[in-house]
């Protein structure tokens, strides 16, 4: 259904369309071109560019976003560059920096370098519609801890050079944080005591270790109540206690954790989100979704908080409501999230659309291979489908691999097993 068929008076057009210095006129040729040519990701970002151009970014958005997912059906990496510059700077005239940033910076980075040119060209315009420039300056120890205590470690940039084990506390967890797992593996070398204990309990749920996390943290606790910053670091071992369990699909275990934390920092965005998580395991979407309510009025646009709302009303086959926010947290996160693709992915699924979900969990799978399972899942039924049943065996091997306690990868493999 993505054949950009047919060419010839199409091609004329678009041509046409680009070389207008008039935006009313070049929005008149490129809406000729989609009638032509519906799934020509070049013509509805053309008509996009038009509309902003007129200052119409409303409807701009709505067509750079379609640009975007034909460009991504037909895997052209030229028009895939071409919509992502596209929707940052209908962002950038919506007043919305920061996903505009996020989606441009995607484009630049993500890319083989022979359109980097465009982003750069996107990113300029955004930072010079910025009112003032915000510098970010390293936090001292003390802020970066409260940050991670506050469960908002995105609020630290950088934590100061300085000595003692609060700063290098606060940089190991910095790390972490920012998924250099490595990185704060290798700081342990420079802790001791209940922050070793605290940042490697961290360290091994990043790995997967979860069981060894737990008896690790567990034994830690007795030592916090009286170690410098034991608050803050006893409150850092639940949280890892409650992913340990979560991860480890213990999710009743895991509720205990995240209510002690919550029980002392009702804003803990982390531990709201782990919390939500669970009870959505355990069948409690209400109680979930109230959660993450709480997540999104502390921090409008948290992406998790959106993407895990997509889950429970793709669970509800409420699938507009899903596609929605889905593509609203894709909007307000960086490359490295996957969740969104491999939910939209399973939106098109659920509708039928194989082709669409499967451009979105290759793409989710491209991300990270080693993050979430539903994306390998879907893409097992999808090739199932095509009768590609050793493709299908694979994908649910990984899916296996990544979460071993998923019934419907077992089952799937259980019934190719059988055939």
């Amino acid at each position: 259904p993505f054949e950009l068929a047919p060419r010839g008076e199409a091609d004329r057009l678009l041509l046409a369309a680009a070389r207008s210095e008039d935006p009313a006129e070049a929005e008149l040729l490129y809406r000729q071109v989609t009638e032509l040519r519906p799934f020509d990701p070049l013509a509805w970002g053309g008509l996009a560019r038009a509309q902003v151009a007129q200052g119409n970014s409303a409807e701009a958005g709505r067509h750079a976003r379609r640009a975007m997912r034909y460009a991504r059906a037909t895997n052209d990496v030229f028009a895939i560059q071409d919509s992502e510059q596209t929707l940052g700077l209908v962002l950038v005239q919506s007043g919305r920096a920061d996903a505009a940033a996020s989606v441009l910076m995607d484009s630049m980075f993500g890319s083989d370098g022979s359109e980097m040119g465009c982003a750069y060209q996107g990113l300029g315009e955004l930072f010079a519609r910025l009112e003032t420039v915000r510098p970010r300056t390293p936090a001292t120890a003390e802020e970066a801890l409260d940050a991670f205590d506050r469960g908002r470690p995105d609020d630290v940039s950088s934590v100061a050079d300085g000595e003692g084990e609060a700063v290098a506390t606060a940089q190991a967890l910095g790390r972490l944080f920012e998924r250099d797992i490595d990185g704060a593996e290798r700081s342990l070398s420079s802790l001791a005591g209940p922050d070793r204990a605290v940042v490697e309990g961290h360290v091994l749920v990043a790995r997967r270790r979860h069981d060894d996390a737990r008896r690790l943290l567990s034994e830690a606790l007795p030592t916090l109540e009286e170690a410098p910053r034991g608050d803050v670091l006893r409150r850092l071992a639940w949280l890892g206690l409650g992913w340990a369990e979560s991860n480890a699909g213990r999710y009743s275990q895991s509720l205990d954790w995240f209510d002690q934390l919550l029980a002392e920092r009702p804003e803990h965005l982390l531990g709201l989100l782990g919390k939500a998580n669970s009870l959505a395991w355990l069948g409690d979407g209400d109680g979930s979704e109230a959660l993450l309510r709480e997540v999104l009025a502390a921090d409008p646009g948290n992406p998790y908080a959106l993407a895990e709302i997509a889950g429970i009303q793709l669970d509800r086959g409420a699938l507009d409501d899903a596609e929605a926010s889905y593509r609203a947290a894709m909007e307000t996160t960086g490359a490295g999230y996957t969740c969104p693709w491999e939910g939209l992915g399973l939106v098109y699924l659920q509708r039928g659309q194989l082709d669409e979900a499967a451009v979105h969990l290759e793409k989710a799978v491209a991300i990270n291979p080693d993050i979430e399972f539903r994306k390998y899942n879907g893409l097992a039924r999808i090739y199932l489908a095509r009768g590609e049943t050793e493709r299908a065996r694979q994908m649910l091997e990984r899916s296996i691999a990544n979460f071993p306690h998923d019934p419907e990868a077992k089952r799937l493999l259980d019934e190719l097993g059988s055939r």
